[in-house]
């Protein structure tokens, strides 16, 4: 007998009622599940790839992401995944100037290390997509690209205490 398999996603609290979860598989033996608000850096950090400093400054450049107007893109099925682009319509002083500082910093990772690592780092902090999926939108390989995640970050912690 073939199992039917549900087009919809589940979605509820946990059992705090402090975090959205979602129902990623149902299966036989194992179900997976998420919390809906644990982006892919945060993965990183609880499975010991990333230290908390490449994670403050992840959450740093993530926060400017935000503040500067852009819309980002999740991969999450909450929300449709849609490219980036900038809102023109509530442009404040404090949104072009963060954007003028991820602009800046994203530059700094180009020329210091590679555009390869900049792209990375765009895809996993910016628009939550894994190595894997970044890897399949790219056509780079999967090897090494931790710790090149790793260095663009330090790039970034560097440029914040030495070039703001």
């Amino acid at each position: 007998m073939k199992l039917k398999t549900l087009k919809k996603s589940l979605k509820f609290l946990s059992e705090d009622k402090k975090r959205p979860v979602e129902v990623r598989r149902i299966g036989r033996v194992k179900t997976m599940t998420r919390y809906y608000d644990t982006t892919n850096f945060d993965k990183m950090l609880y499975e010991d790839k990333i230290d908390h400093n490449q994670h403050q400054i992840a959450e740093w450049l993530y926060a400017i992401g935000i503040a500067s107007g852009i819309r980002l893109s999740t991969s999450s099925s909450f929300e449709p995944t849609v490219s980036s682009s900038f809102s023109n319509l509530n442009e404040t002083e404090r949104s072009t100037n963060c954007r003028m500082v991820l602009s800046k910093c994203l530059n700094a990772v180009k020329s210091n290390v590679s555009n390869e690592a900049c792209s990375l780092l765009e895809a996993i902090v910016l628009y939550d997509k894994s190595v894997r999926e970044w890897a399949k939108c790219t056509g780079y390989g999967r090897n090494g690209k931790i710790d090149l995640f790793k260095k663009s970050l330090d790039e970034v912690q560097d440029f914040r205490d030495n070039q703001l």
